[in-house]
């Protein structure tokens, strides 16, 4: 009798586009820490270029990337029809009046800054429908 095996599912991949190097760094420590595979991106351009050009399973994108919107980057990526899934990050205590401007991305998740592991990985895990661990 032959021995089964179980096929190891490739953990998802998740880009970080943020400008803080400190956040970017303690945000792929969680999510390493959590399975997930993690690449990050610093500029509106690199974090447009790494989104098209990958296959990655989410996009974590803070709001605000120096005196670029993220919240411009987000749409660009949608128009570009990237299939990633997308959660925006904010250290702003309400982004509902900036999202209005934003119709796409009206039912994005956001997760406000500054956020705890768990808190990070339910976000993770509800977006892309994963059973939580």
């Amino acid at each position: 009798m032959g021995v089964l095996c179980a096929m190891a599912h490739p953990s998802p991949t998740v880009l970080i586009i943020d400008d803080s190097v400190g956040v970017c760094t303690a945000v792929a420590m969680m999510l390493e820490r959590g399975g997930y595979t993690v690449a990050v991106a610093y500029t509106y351009q690199q974090g447009l270029r790494a989104a098209t050009d990958g296959n990655y399973s989410l996009l974590l994108i803070d709001v605000t990337l120096g005196r670029e919107s993220g919240l411009d980057l987000a749409v660009e990526i949608l128009r570009q029809n990237v299939r990633s899934k997308i959660i925006l990050t904010s250290g702003l205590y309400d982004l509902t009046p900036y999202l209005e401007a934003y119709p796409t991305l009206i039912n994005t998740p956001v997760l406000p800054k500054p956020f705890e592991l768990q808190k990070l990985l339910d976000c993770v895990r509800e977006t892309l429908g994963e059973a939580a661990a």
